[in-house]
């Protein structure tokens, strides 16, 4: 079987395989973190120390009192790096499980080798890492070219109101720093985008599934673990991302927690963000109800079959007096058929479990702890939604 990767071979990892980091080794990956601080904070820390952009400054021009730029390169960057190495390890076993576990027919193992190597060439095209590039740079334009036209003065822009100049932190951080760590996330979503493609490609095989496996997913329960997983990458985007511009906009900015963007993107984020890796296991529902509707057919006409013959013999052994004389093998044997018939009644037609979707959602809620102590400005109906949500989450 040709080996499923998402990683192996891209251009990411035939740079660090040339630094000789190209492994999973923690020593690897934290090589590759310190990578990415020469490259982005250790230089714009300097840059802002020589301008001197430090404690003398206002907090909003003070470069060390940022607290995002603590959180998207001490943060998040590390976690996006660490994701890799966990996720890749999940997504090939899956792969795996998926030939070897019984879930495909034999006669399919050449289509799945197809695909495999389908998703080998994808990966090792460079047009979509050049496009992940391209709209890296494109997204730290606008974050930071806009506060050269506000009214606000930070480390990233000083001088008059309006019309500030790019300070030479600023720059590195709009030409470099922030294209290096928006790369990573936009990267990721070249990668969810392949693994979504390869999931639905599996799903249009014809699986064998067992209404009766002990997982209640007829034996792909396997991906809801799979998908858990990418709760790293939720917490990671979460922190770099949403955490930490709401803290810029709250501590420099001066914006307020209970402004409609403000509010709503967070809202958005904690129910997307979970949702979106939930959504592509619908992709195995219409074979899951199948499976799930046909077997109910079946143990049923069985069910009805056993029960008949079990009171026939139960019945007459009571007329009969001869109670003493009846077989436990008859009785053992209808309740094994009933407890096997009310596992088939709990099967899950989609392949995702209670823990696992409380895992994301808990992925996406962690990020926003820091933001507890300005939930006193956010309207009633947002905070009482966001105490039912900690609620069910604890229960």
């Amino acid at each position: 079987m040709i080996q499923f990767s998402l990683f192996e071979g891209d251009l990411l990892n035939r740079l660090f395989s040339r630094l000789r980091l190209g492994g999973r080794k923690p020593g690897d990956l934290f090589g590759r973190v310190v990578c990415f601080w020469i490259l982005t904070y250790i230089p714009m820390a300097l840059l802002a120390w020589c301008e001197g952009l430090g404690a003398s400054r206002p907090p909003a021009e003070n470069f060390f009192y940022d607290i995002a730029a603590y959180a998207i390169f001490f943060v998040g960057t590390p976690l996006f790096i660490v994701a890799e190495g966990i996720i890749s390890s999940s997504t090939r076993g899956a792969a795996v499980r998926f030939a070897t576990h019984g879930a495909l027919k034999e006669e399919d193992a050449a289509t799945l080798d197809q695909l495999h190597l389908t998703l080998e060439r994808l990966r090792r095209k460079t047009l979509p890492e050049i496009l992940c590039i391209f709209y890296a740079c494109v997204f730290s334009y606008y974050a930071i070219n806009t506060e050269r036209f506000d009214d606000t003065q930070t480390w990233h822009a000083l001088g008059p109101s309006g019309a500030q100049s790019f300070t030479a932190a600023g720059i590195w951080c709009m030409c470099i720093a922030l294209p290096i760590a928006n790369y990573l996330w936009v990267r990721w979503v070249w990668k969810i985008g392949m693994w979504c493609w390869y999931l639905y490609r599996i799903s249009r095989f014809h699986l064998k599934l067992l209404a009766s496996h002990p997982d209640k997913t007829g034996g792909i329960g396997f991906l809801s673990e799979v998908q858990s997983k990418f709760g790293i990458l939720i917490l990671a985007y979460g922190i770099s991302n949403v955490a930490a511009v709401t803290i810029y906009k709250l501590t420099i900015e001066g914006a307020e927690l209970s402004l409609l963007p403000v509010w709503m993107g967070i809202s958005s984020f904690v129910i997307g963000a979970p949702t979106l890796f939930l959504l592509p296991l619908f992709f195995f529902t219409k074979q899951l109800y199948r499976c799930k509707k046909r077997a109910i057919e079946r143990y049923e006409e069985r069910a009805m079959e056993r029960a008949a013959q079990f009171e026939s013999k139960w019945l007459n052994a009571i007329e009969t007096g001869s109670l003493s004389d009846f077989g436990g093998s008859e009785l053992s044997g209808l309740n094994n058929l009933n407890n096997v018939y009310d596992r088939i009644q709990h099967m899950r037609v989609v392949p995702f479990d209670l823990r696992s979707v409380g895992e994301l959602f808990a992925s996406a809620l962690g990020p926003m702890l820091p933001l507890l102590p300005y939930l006193n400005v956010l309207p009633d109906p947002v905070v009482k939604a966001i105490e039912q949500t900690l609620k069910l989450l604890k229960g």
